[in-house]
């Protein structure tokens, strides 16, 4: 009875060790990362973007302002826009000490997006790059890519500025 209540355990052992292990996001071709954007980002941002460089000038904005939320629920980044109820799943590539880089991807039958954020974090502000790319598919083929780059400014917003800028 012993030997078989043992096993019993083992398994169990093992299983968890197993579910746990998958519970990891596995990115990157099945490299299994698991890294946490630092604390003081998660929140809500005023996000000032200037575009460095693009392909197509016409498509890309030149420069615009923005909120960013961070937020974490269940194991997954959430980040969103309030202004224009935009929200995606952002994975956590690589984190040392204030510099974060994060990316979005999104999959449909005739385009892929991509999104690339680095950062770096100093106390309510953020400074780094937001690195975007559309790609075009007809028929499983590529037939476009258009890409920006912007310069990214964020700027923490607390309490009441928060009111203040939805009451207007």
């Amino acid at each position: 009875m012993l030997r078989k209540t043992s096993y019993i355990l083992a398994v169990i052992f093992i299983q968890l060790v197993i579910n746990n292990s998958v519970s990891a996001k596995t990115l990157n071709a099945g490299i299994v990362i698991d890294k946490e954007l630092p604390y003081a980002l998660y929140g809500t941002w005023r996000v000032e973007s200037e575009r460095i460089e693009t392909n197509n000038p016409y498509l890309f904005k030149a420069d615009s302002i923005d909120i960013w939320n961070f937020s974490k629920q269940n194991g997954y980044v959430t980040l969103s826009n309030p202004q224009n109820n935009a929200s995606s799943t952002i994975h956590v590539n690589e984190v040392k000490n204030n510099i974060a880089t994060f990316s979005r991807q999104k999959n449909e039958d005739k385009y892929i997006e991509k999104e690339v954020c680095h950062i770096k974090l100093d106390d309510d502000t953020f400074y780094g790059t937001d690195t975007l790319v559309f790609e075009s598919y007809n028929a499983g083929q590529l037939i476009l890519v258009n890409s920006v780059e912007y310069k990214i400014i964020g700027k923490k917003i607390k309490g009441s500025k928060l009111n203040n800028l939805f009451a207007k």
